[in-house]
């Protein structure tokens, strides 16, 4: 399952996208949930502008992916 997600401040707006992997508490009829994994930055706009992700620095893309992990996810229909 694809899963996708936005990350929006002042002045600049990434996309992310995230393979979905099942998960659950492992009890029998417990809620169940998609985690994202392999996290990759699809994206990236400054001040309106698109950035091709090859010209974007290795250290911001490291910095944007570590905010990735606190976002809503959604399931890529």
């Amino acid at each position: 399952m694809q899963l996708t997600a936005l990350l929006v401040s002042a002045d600049f707006s990434a996309w992310f996208t995230a393979r979905g992997e099942r998960n659950d508490y492992g009890v029998p009829g417990s809620p169940t949930w998609w985690e994202p994994q392999d996290i990759e930055l699809a994206a990236f706009e400054f001040l309106g502008r698109d950035v091709p992700l090859n010209q974007l620095p290795d250290a911001i893309e490291a910095a944007l992916l570590e905010q990735a992990d606190g976002l809503e996810w959604e399931r890529d229909e």
